[in-house]
């Protein structure tokens, strides 16, 4: 489930620096966003007197933005996209920073699209003297709201996963659908969100976010302590999980495509097939699509048992024992 933000009155913030949060050179960033053709402006904004880390989506260009500084308001890296996103579909952002070897990255549905217009510089991005994070919004709710919708924003502040490496990107946004499988699915192409955790920890092989928002964004499963909603939310399905399935909750379930329909289903309705001798031998299949047993699995009925009605050996004595 995703949240609505109207563009003129809702937002979500936080008063104050975030449990457990400082200053660092590294921090990574991932959200999915949908934005129409005259969007809004802030996805996450850290103030603090001026914008410490945000990143947002342009008003009139539909460019998603990234700006990072430090305590003296110096831009330290600021960043956007070449290609407007504003187009009313679901796009992943993965931003990450390891300011200290000066690098940057800014990932778009699982593509590099970055247009760096200052940095990346060595510095220290001023997380201590934080007066508001909000989401949806600029400072205090009064500009840049934003119009679209958010799912699962999620932020470690310390922590640089370098998207430049397949497998880390991997963690924070789905490969599936690329047109290297044997069987890409019914969604091929299309970008998917993966499982932080309950927690969020997954990505980071155990390192918990300070910003955890999913679902209807009632609470932070992260570490940095909660937010506050101000105006009235609606809530949107969001965008296609792994691949394409039912509406309905498999948590902690991976789903997985049939190799012989390219329906999926949770991994507890699914079965590789391993009895030798079948065409589907090795193949993962629904359990639907599961074949009947073989001749040797289940024997036809011996002549006997068409003539007797049983078999020679099921004697009238035996028959009443099991009875």
């Amino acid at each position: 489930m995703a949240v609505v933000f109207d563009g003129s009155t809702n937002y979500i913030n936080r008063t104050g620096v975030l449990v457990g949060a400082s200053s660092s050179k590294s921090g990574t960033l991932a959200y999915w966003f949908k934005a129409t053709s005259a969007p809004g402006n802030i996805i996450l904004g850290i103030n603090a007197g001026g914008d410490r880390v945000s990143s947002a989506i342009e008003v009139t260009t539909g460019k998603v933005t990234v700006d990072l500084r430090d305590s003296t308001d110096t831009v330290l890296w600021a960043s956007k996209t070449a290609t407007d996103y504003a187009d009313s579909a679901w796009h992943h952002v993965a931003i990450s920073w390891d300011l200290a070897n000066t690098t940057a990255y800014l990932y778009v549905d699982r593509v590099a699209d970055q247009v760096d217009a200052t940095g990346p510089s060595d510095g220290t991005v001023d997380l201590d003297g934080v007066t508001e994070w909000i989401i949806g919004a600029d400072t205090g709710g009064t500009a840049n709201f934003l119009t679209g919708e958010i799912y699962d924003l999620i932020f470690w502040p310390g922590t640089f996963i370098d998207l430049s490496s397949a497998p880390a990107l991997r963690r924070l946004i789905s490969s599936d659908g690329q047109t290297d499988y044997a069987d890409p699915g019914p969604t091929a192409g299309t970008p998917k969100p993966v499982g932080y955790g309950s927690d969020g920890r997954d990505p980071t092989q155990g390192i918990r976010p300070s910003i955890y928002l999913s679902g209807a964004f009632a609470s932070n499963r992260g570490t940095g302590g909660n937010f506050t909603p101000s105006g009235n939310f609606a809530a949107s399905r969001g965008p296609a999980h792994y691949r394409q399935h039912a509406l309905r909750s498999t948590p902690g379930e991976r789903w997985f495509d049939s190799d012989r329909s390219g329906f999926s289903a949770p991994r507890s309705e699914t079965f590789i097939e391993d009895r030798e001798g079948l065409p589907s031998h090795g193949q993962r299949l629904l359990e639907s699509e599961r074949d009947g047993l073989s001749r040797l699995e289940r024997p036809g009925r011996s002549f006997s048992r068409l003539v007797l009605g049983r078999d020679e050996d099921d004697s009238e004595e035996r028959r009443t024992k099991r009875g």
